[in-house]
């Protein structure tokens, strides 16, 4: 790879966090009236993130550039000279910056902790991944060549939408491009091609992820450290698969782990832990199974496909729901700029992946509805000058401070989200104006659909832990407020429900071959039905409707505030969760000629929204320090304690906390398998360059239309079996 090329790239997109930084501080870093930018308040906290927005910033930042091309290349403008796009907006951060410099850099010192931890995140993921990239840089699998025709159509195209690579003469109108025009931006504008910046790119997403959700977290648990952490925990585990492969092994599975002889014990195959649960079929041949990946999967499997690059704009919505949220209960106005700025947010996420658009803005609108117990903070006014001399001076001494926004209940409920959704809508309109699409629409599943244990392998770790939270929390506040009938319901309702998923769990005669073992083609007899270890029972079902009650309950309930929030995230996850369970849609529908995959896209786009919404609830709630309850009442209007009796100052009860320990080294065993195999066990560096990998047949196809095709030529592509675009 160039050299100017990988610095280039690499300081345009750290570069982008930094112009954005004046603008993403009045978002992500209010005061709190008494003049600094730290405070001992939780709810400030919130308010303020550990990095002053900076990684949040550099998202939004690249965002906007991008929205704003997506716009104008609607209305005419070519590709190639979107870099002008960038010229106003960088302006804007250099005037910014100079004229609040002073600001700005007593801020840089206040924050530096959360900035540095930011930006180490950012450099040692993009290294990581960049040095990886190297390893496996193939791009003739998967759906790489598309990701890179789309890329490529994106740069070349005069207006949008741009050409459809699969229909020469005709635009794309059924598929979302927003991430690949994101990709074509930045390399037009360092003047290079896909074949480099296409692993650039790979690079890029996890380094933004990352960088975002540990000052995210690092908000939501009232430290850096556990920030970090929680990044790590939503970022890098996998699933329970291992379980069942390291139980239940099957020979044929081929090694993920640096085994070479026949007689290693562990064999582990790292897609297996990517696809989890089965798909209902009454095919005879064979068990298909659905999607379920997981951030690290993605990160290692580098498709720059459409649900890859929509997990920083996830975090960026998040992000600002937690900036909203804020602002809401603690009675401060919500400008219309923010609630514009969120809408315009989920309107990136879905021309960048529609499926993501209707679970995250349900969050933003969860956290525009205060709980009725949250109460006015205590106002600290500043002192006031005592002269208007002294006052003029205060200003250009203290120019560019933010003002404490003025306190009032407009506009938020119905308004917010109202104001939200036609920005949403606005922002997403030339491609919702234009799409035209085959998929199937949403269409119910017959019940019940997926096995238990299938269920718990992908998603017990996390469900798991944020039961787990749910408990603690209600027990928590029935002890300070001991008068409380609705926790006290909770607990014992929930009971029940968790005694009778232990039975539905273990077996009466214990045995790992009921870890449903997966048939190999043609093992079966014509006409067998499959079934599955106890049947297809509403085990899953009744736990999925259980928690999100329980969920909602807490979340319009709950006294502590971070808890509320967690709880919002939380019931977005499990609508995500509900939607795959109940419903199907996608392309993938019922079909005469083979296996049935019709919940493959719907479990795989929603399960990546309910990884990240559940995984970063359960994370911070696990991790976060244990509330105190200050200035509430009880129902029976005894005065609660203003901190927890001592019995109850721990977080988790040991048999709990070790058996989460015990299952970490199983959820990582499927990511450190997946990045073994996709390296090759880091046996042979093979360099960044994507033409060099594509796939012989398109290689050569490309090198024939560069040598022979003319601007203004059509190309008419014969397919030599009928079947659609993936058809050689």
């Amino acid at each position: 790879m160039p050299v100017a090329t990988f610095l280039l790239w690499l300081l345009l997109v750290w570069g982008t966090g930094w112009l954005a930084l004046p603008l993403a501080r009045r978002i992500w870093c209010v005061q709190d009236g008494s003049g600094s930018n730290e405070t001992s308040s939780p709810l400030f906290s919130l308010l303020s993130f550990p990095d002053a927005g900076l990684a949040a910033g550099r998202v939004a930042l690249l965002v906007a550039w991008t929205l704003l091309m997506f716009w104008t290349g609607h209305l005419g403008l070519p590709v190639r000279l979107g870099w002008l796009l960038l010229l106003p907006i960088a302006a804007l951060g250099v005037w910014l910056w100079w004229r609040e410099r002073h600001a700005l850099r007593a801020l840089i010192v206040a924050k530096r902790r959360g900035i540095v931890a930011g930006e180490l995140a950012f450099f040692l993921v993009f290294a990581l991944f960049f040095i990886w990239r190297g390893f496996w840089p193939e791009t003739g699998n998967g759906e790489k060549p598309m990701d890179i025709a789309l890329i490529g159509a994106c740069a070349r195209a005069d207006y949008l939408p741009p050409p459809n690579p699969y229909l020469a003469g005709f635009r794309l109108g059924g598929y979302y491009y927003f991430g690949h025009l994101q990709t074509a931006l930045l390399t037009e504008f360092i003047g290079s091609q896909a074949r480099w910046t296409y692993n650039l790119m790979c690079a890029t997403l996890p380094a933004l992820c990352f960088s975002v959700l540990v000052p995210l977290a690092g908000a939501l648990t009232s430290s850096v450290r556990r920030g970090v952490a929680v990044a790590v925990g939503v970022l890098t585990l996998g699933t329970l698969e291992p379980l069942r492969q390291w139980f239940s092994p099957n020979d044929d599975l081929p090694r993920a782990w640096p085994f070479d002889s026949p007689e290693a014990r562990r064999p582990l195959d790292y897609f297996s832990t990517s696809r989890v649960i089965p798909n209902p079929i009454n095919d005879s041949s064979s068990i298909n199974y659905t999607i379920n990946e997981y951030p690290w999967f993605t990160f290692n499997y580098a498709d720059l496909h459409a649900h890859y690059f929509a997990m920083p704009i996830a975090l960026l919505v998040l992000s600002l729901a937690v900036a909203l949220y804020g602002r809401v209960v603690s009675k401060v106005a919500v400008p219309l700029w923010l609630l514009a700025a969120c809408g315009l947010a989920v309107g990136a996420q879905l021309v960048t992946n529609t499926w993501d658009g209707p679970a995250y803005f349900l969050v933003l609108a969860a956290c525009l509805w205060p709980s009725k117990y949250f109460e006015r903070l205590a106002e600290v006014a500043p002192p006031a000058p005592s002269s208007a001399r002294a006052k003029r001076k205060a200003q250009r001494a203290n120019r560019s401070t933010l003002p404490e926004p003025a306190r009032s209940r407009f506009p938020r409920g119905a308004l917010g989200v109202f104001a939200v959704g036609i920005s949403t809508i606005v922002a997403a309109s030339p491609y919702l104006l234009r799409l035209h699409t085959n998929a199937n629409k949403p269409t119910p599943l017959d019940q019940p659909v997926t096995p238990l244990v299938a269920w718990l392998l992908m998603w017990g770790f996390f469900v798991g832990a944020w039961a787990l939270s749910l408990g603690l929390q209600a027990l928590r506040e029935q002890r300070a407020f001991h008068s409380d009938r609705r926790n006290r319901l909770a607990i014992w309702g929930v009971m029940p429900v968790c005694v009778w998923l232990l039975l539905r769990v273990l077996p009466p005669e214990w045995s790992w071959t009921w870890l449903w073992p997966r048939p190999t083609p043609g093992s079966l007899p014509e006409g067998t039905e499959i079934t599955f270890a106890f049947g297809r029972d509403w085990s899953v079902l009744i736990i999925q409707i259980t928690l999100a009650i329980w969920t909602l309950v807490q979340a319009l309930t709950s006294r502590d505030r971070v808890h509320g929030l967690l709880c919002r995230m939380a019931c977005g996850g499990f609508f995500a969760l509900l939607w795959s369970e109940t419903t199907w849609a996608g392309f993938l529908g019922p079909s005469d000629t083979g296996p049935t995959f019709h919940r493959q896209d719907t479990v795989f786009k929603f399960g990546l929204q309910a990884w990240y919404l559940i995984g970063i609830a359960a994370m911070c709630g696990a991790l976060r320090p244990v509330p105190k309850f200050e200035g509430h009442t009880s129902d029976a209007g005894a005065e609660a304690s203003d901190s927890l009796p001592s019995a109850l100052k721990w977080n988790w009860p040991r048999p709990a906390l070790a058996l989460w320990c015990l299952a970490l080294p199983v959820l990582w065993s499927a990511s450190i398998a997946t990045t073994l195999f996709r390296a090759r066990n880091f046996e042979r560096f093979e360099g960044w360059d994507a033409w060099v990998h594509l796939a012989p047949p398109e290689r050569e196809a490309a090198a024939w239309l560069q040598e022979r095709a003319r601007d203004g030529e059509t190309l008419i592509e014969a397919e030599e079996l009928q079947g659609g675009d993936y058809s050689p």
